[in-house]
């Protein structure tokens, strides 16, 4: 990533009104009220000029609540001191050149500098990028984020983290990313338990990987696998060519199975396709298929993250835009 024009000091500082300004969803902070109420008591002392100005980028992909025009990729402390003031104005510069990827990288190396880094919030923010159909490798993310492919792949493993034991890791600065990345590769029923267990023993994570190894050892090829070898690059996304070797492969598992009852006794005539399809005309129909829907729509809910447990707002939704043709493609 390009960041050569990137040199806040060539941004004119302004006020900014607070109310133009939304928070970065993929702001990888942790929340920290204790120090959004020092800022707020420094400006109380100091004036509003006295702390340092926000940075501010207008976003082209992340979506933005309704009269919201700008988004920040450092100072979202400083604007919640402000709002808590109940002041109408803060200090910014406003990089208009700045893209999304540029301010959520940027954004991340900050925290990362200052130590100020959420572990649950870090590993969304790998995992929005790369990951099963995701456009990104783990080494191109680690480039793009200044940290190495082996942090960013073990980092990604903490998304399997259950809802409750996310909450509870999250406030108790006792446990470590290590400790995460232990109780992760457990089954969701098993990791409040072990979780629960480990902070009642003050388990050291040495102690606490050899807790784990010892009562789950046997049913959680997971954890051997994140100590002793790679974790697998993720598949690549679907494709009509990598369908096609799918619809190959199930025909020759078929071939070998029993007798089942044939799709028109389930599902009716208009059910069965043809017996012989040319590789080409299956090409082509599902490319045909694949353009009735949307595969990348992205909308940004904070309702939706609480009701699903998850820390980042950002759900990726696949939407049918052309019905009919769909259903006159699958029922030729």
């Amino acid at each position: 990533m390009n960041m050569a024009h990137l040199d806040v000091n060539r941004l004119l500082v302004q006020m900014v009104s607070v109310d133009r300004i939304a928070p970065n969803p993929y702001n990888p902070a942790r929340d920290n009220p204790k120090l959004v109420k020092q800022i707020a008591e420094d400006i109380e002392r100091n004036g509003i000029h006295s702390i340092e100005s926000a940075l501010l980028f207008k976003p082209k992909k992340i979506p933005l609540p309704k009269g919201r025009d700008l988004m920040f990729w450092d100072g979202e402390s400083r604007w919640k001191a402000v709002k808590l003031l109940k002041l109408p104005k803060m200090d910014a510069r406003i990089d208009p050149k700045m893209t999304d990827d540029e301010a959520i990288a940027l954004m991340y190396r900050k925290n990362n500098e200052r130590n100020t880094i959420d572990p649950i919030k870090e590993a969304f923010l790998f995992a929005r990028e790369a990951g099963p159909g995701k456009p990104k490798t783990y080494k191109e993310v680690a480039e793009e984020f200044n940290v190495t492919e082996d942090y960013v792949k073990h980092s990604v493993m903490l998304t399997k983290l259950v809802g409750s034991v996310r909450r509870i890791v999250s406030h108790d600065t006792f446990f470590t990313p290590s400790h995460m990345e232990i109780i992760a590769t457990l089954s969701p029923k098993d990791q409040l338990k072990a979780t629960l267990e480990i902070k009642e023993r003050e388990l050291p994570v040495k102690e606490a990987r050899d807790y784990i190894e010892n009562n789950y050892g046997s049913k959680n090829p997971l954890l051997q696998t994140s100590r002793n070898g790679p974790i697998q690059e993720p598949k690549p996304p679907m494709t009509p060519e990598r369908a096609i070797e799918i619809v190959e492969k199930a025909e020759e598992m078929r071939s070998h199975a029993p007798e089942r009852p044939a799709p028109s006794e389930l599902l009716g005539e208009s059910a069965v396709p043809p017996e012989e399809v040319s590789e080409a005309v299956l090409k082509e129909r599902l490319h045909a298929v694949l353009e009735c829907v949307e595969l990348s729509v992205t909308v940004v809910c904070q309702k939706c993250a609480e009701k699903f447990e998850s820390p980042n707002p950002e759900l990726t939704v696949k939407r049918i835009v052309n019905r009919e043709k769909l259903q006159s493609l699958l029922y030729a």
